[in-house]
Formats: structure tokens, sequence, C-alpha cells
């Protein structure tokens, strides 16, 4: 009888089945480990190519995809400060895996059908725009975005590659520790753009205005070297580079960061333009947010003044992020969009005058319609501002060094704050972006322009006369035009030194190789290179002519 009894007993051992989800125990010398690294990549950045570990997720391991629509796991853990999940005496075989920390998981947009969960298959993020443009289309297609798997080969991501979740699994062998990294994030793993407050519209756009502030001095401090207004001497060698003409390529540091920051600072302003209008904080009534997206587009169209004015093609970004198909434009389709944003954000501006006001918007059309030789429009908007009784020429000391005087029409900061900016310019403490006497320049060159001449002495007299020069008398003498012209620009030249206008105002005068050939100048140093990175990571883009 005890045979039988031993067998009966053998025999439930090797039937045990769970009960109410409870597993069986596994032999006490079992070591079968699977050891599952979870990765966030919501945190994905160049240096984290798959987000960071991840403290605090709970990881489920189903034995079939049926047990998971059911929420039956065989396991579950909870992550360590390691962002690890160590599941040791567990049962071989093949295990799916779902992974989860608040509103991150490998579940990619997962939906119900007949019964069963669907959604994309990913193990794998974009690093680069460039491994974006050469993978099937993807709507969600940037870096640290994860890399859908194209199931139907159709070249797009569509519903169609939608496949039955969970969609990772690993397989645990006997008495082996097997390891898998699960990374866990959403569709589009870019912060959420949308504001919640009206203070956090306001606390972007001071963000942004701090950071045009910091990119205004580096222009200052690029365009001084690159010109005649200063040699690289005591700011280093790297600053040298952009010195010597023939060392200039598209590779360079300083020039790199120019490119970027500026496209950093209009996809901090587009975030404004775009999702001001989706705040639902009753604190936000409709004229702030009308105004909020009128500063942004203020700013953005000086970000973008400055960029078409060294790079020329540059590519017109209304999105936070380029997609794959970006190409740059030439200055021929970038000055009507520029335009745009500043006539809009001066229509909308009113009497408001903190960031930008809309006299600052006007200035800078009047610049933009002189650097394309547009007189008729150069003068009207010049017009405009030096009519403002708001601002007025003050006395030589004060522009640089009392805050507050009439001359400033664009300022960021009070203070000059990189070392290059604070080496190079020693004329007073802070530096604004624009003032009145460079757009009473524009007014004299605009007249000259039109063929008024006698109006055109008449303006520029104003400066003379504060700088206590002698009067020019008008004539109607053959050559005194040309005369005139002459004493625009050296007159330009001595007032509105390492302001950052030099390069732009020689372009404009088809001064450039004239002028700076001697210091080592030639034809493709009219405009600055489009960086490398750049080109790599947007296939469409193209280069400037010689570099």
């Amino acid at each position: 009888m005890q045979k039988p009894l031993l067998s009966a007993l053998l025999l439930a051992a090797l039937c045990a089945c769970s009960k109410d989800g409870e597993q069986p125990t596994p032999p006490a010398d079992n070591t079968t480990t699977l050891e599952v690294q979870v990765y966030n990549a919501l945190n994905w950045s160049t240096s984290q190519p798959y987000g960071t570990l991840t403290t605090g997720a709970t990881v489920q391991l189903f034995k079939t995809r049926e047990s998971f629509n059911n929420n039956a796991p065989a396991y579950s853990q909870t992550t360590d400060a390691n962002g690890k999940a160590s599941f040791a005496k567990i049962d071989t075989g093949l295990y799916y895996i779902v992974a989860r920390k608040e509103t991150a998981s490998n579940l990619l947009d997962a939906t119900l059908r007949d019964g069963a969960y669907i959604g994309y298959s990913a193990d794998s993020l974009y690093q680069t725009m460039a491994e974006v443009s050469t993978g099937p289309v993807n709507r969600y297609g940037a870096p640290g975005n994860f890399r859908l798997a194209d199931l139907n080969g159709d070249g797009m991501i569509s519903a169609d590659d939608k496949t039955l979740l969970p969609a990772q699994s690993a397989t645990a062998k006997s008495n082996t520790v097997t390891t898998k990294r699960i990374l866990i994030g959403k569709l589009d793993n870019r912060p959420d753009p949308n504001f919640s407050t009206k203070a956090a519209v306001n606390e972007a756009l001071q963000s942004a205005y701090a950071s045009l502030n910091k990119w205004h001095e580096l222009q200052v401090s690029i365009d001084a070297v690159y010109t005649d207004d200063y040699d690289c001497g005591t700011l280093g060698t790297d600053w040298c580079t952009i010195n010597g003409y023939t060392n200039v390529n598209a590779s360079n540091s300083i020039i790199t960061g120019f490119w970027k920051d500026g496209f950093q600072i209009v996809s901090q302003l587009n975030r404004i333009i775009t999702y001001t209008g989706n705040v639902t904080d009753p604190n936000m009534t409709t004229a702030e947010k009308t105004l909020a997206v009128a500063k942004a587009k203020g700013l953005k169209g000086y970000v973008y003044l400055q960029l078409i004015t060294y790079f020329d093609q540059v590519p017109l970004l209304d999105d936070l992020y380029f997609t794959p198909g970006t190409a740059n434009v030439p200055s021929t389709q970038s000055y009507p969009y520029t335009a745009g944003l500043l006539t809009a954000a001066a229509q909308n501006l009113g009497s408001d005058v903190s960031v930008i006001s809309a006299a600052a918007c006007n200035a800078l059309l009047a610049k933009l319609h002189i650097q394309q030789q547009h007189f008729g429009d150069a003068l009207s908007y010049s017009n405009i501002v030096l009519n403002n009784t708001a601002y007025a020429l003050v006395d030589t000391p004060a522009i640089f060094t009392q805050t507050g005087n009439k001359e400033i029409i664009l300022k960021t900061a009070d203070n000059l704050s990189s070392t290059p900016l604070q080496t190079l310019f020693t004329r007073g403490q802070f530096l604004p972006e624009t003032r009145l006497a460079e757009i009473q320049f524009i007014q004299a060159e605009a007249y000259l322009g039109t063929g008024d001449v006698q109006s055109s002495v008449t303006s520029l007299n104003k400066l003379r006369q504060r700088e206590q020069r002698t009067l020019i008398t008008y004539s109607t003498d053959p050559g005194f035009k040309d005369n005139l012209r002459e004493e625009i620009y050296t007159n330009y030249k001595r007032h509105m030194r390492l302001e950052g206008l030099r390069f732009a105002a020689l372009k404009r005068w088809n001064r450039l190789t004239t002028v700076l050939a001697p210091l080592g100048f030639n034809d493709r140093n009219k405009n600055l290179p489009i960086p490398l990175t750049v080109l790599a990571d947007q296939p469409n883009m193209v280069q400037n002519v010689g570099y």
C-alpha cells in the first residue's frame, strides 16, 4: 500500500498547479534568474542614449499574452536604485515583460482590439535626425523618441504596424542569469509643450529673454572679430579662427554654438506662440495671451534677422523641433517671413513696452528693409520710430551707462555678462540690441536711397550735432550725393563701432570684400558656414557656397 501512496504523492507534486494566482515553489537549488534593467526614455539626452536608469518602476512578467490581457502576472518586482528588477528562482521559459512608472511604459499606444491589447513594438531610440531621415516615415520621429518597428514594411509607421502586446520578451534559461534591457516612455518622449498657468507662460518668456541676451553678446563678439572692428588677439585661439577668414569652417565651435543657440531660442519662442492659446488658467485673459504671443513673435523676428544676416540660408522653424524634411531657404524667402513676424507683433503689442515694444518691432523692420535696399519701406518704419516722443538721442556718456535712457529701443540686460564682450566693449556697462542712433542712420541712408538728398543731410546732421561736429551743408553739386554717401559710411563706422552692426552694414553697402580683403576675406566669407552637425542631422539642408 505504501508504494501506490508514494506514487500518488509524487504525481501530486509534479502536477501541482497554482491556486488563486499563487506559484508553485521552485526547487531549492534553482538559480534561474531574469534581471530586467529599466531605462526611462523621457530623460533621454545625447549623453544618455537610453534615457536614465529608473528607480521604483513596476516590472511584471507574464507567461502568456492572454495572462497579460487578464492582468495575471506570474511575477512582479520594483526596480532598485540601479534601475534593476531581479527575478530569482523562477520557472524557465518565455516571459512577456511589462514595465511602468507613472506615465511612462513599454506599452506604446496600447489599444484594445478583439479582446487583446495591441501597440507598437520598439526597443531602441533615435539618436540623431540623420537616423530619423533614413528610417520609415514616422510622425514621432525625433532624437530620443522610439524607433517604432515598420512591421508591414511599407516605409511608414501607422496603426497597421501595431502588434500584440506586450511586445518585449525574454527567455529564462535553467540555472542561468538572463538580462534584458527595457525602455519605457511615450510615443513622444519630448516634454509636454503645453502651459498649465499664466505664470508658466511668463516664466517661459523670461527664460527666452535671458537666453536672447547671452546670444546677443555672442553675436556682437562674432561680428567684431569677423570684421575690422576688433582683432582677436586678447580673446584667445578659438576667436582667432574666426578672425582669420581662411580658417573659418563648418566645424567651428563658436559658429556652431551661434546657430544652435539661436534656433534653441526660436524653439522656446515657438512654444509660446503655439501653445499659449491652450492655457486654461482663468487668471490669464485672452488679451494677455495675445500680448504674450506678440512678444514672442517680436523676439523671434529679432533672432531671425540676425541669423539671416550671417548665414543667409536658414530654415523657417514654426515647430519646437526640426523635422526630417527641413530645408534651409535663401533670404529672399526668409526676409518676408521675418517681416511677417515683426508686423504681427507690432500690431498686437499696443502700449506695452516690457520685453519688446511695438517701436522695437518697427525699428527691426526698418533694419530688415534697409538690409534689402528697400529704401521706401526702411524710411517709413524709421519715421514711425523717430516720430515717437518716447525716444530721443541722449548725451553720449549716458547711452551705455544709464539703463533707462530714452535712446534705448531694445535691451535685454543691464550688464555685460560674457568675457569676450566685456573685453572688447569698453564704452559702458551694457549694450542694447537696438538704439535710436541706428534708426537715425537708417533714415539718413533711406532718404539718400529715395533721392531726397536734402532730408538725408538733415537726418545725418542730428547725429553730428550730438557729437559736436561741423554740420554738413547741403549742395546741388553733381558729386555731393556720392560725398554724402561716404559721410554716412564714415559716421556710421565711428558712431556704431563694436555694437554688432558692422558686418550687416558692410554687406548692404557691398563693401565686405573692399574693406576686409586685406585681412584675408574672400567671397565665401560673405556668409558663415552652416555647421556640419546640422547638415548631418538635416540631409535636406544645403551648405553655403565655398564651404
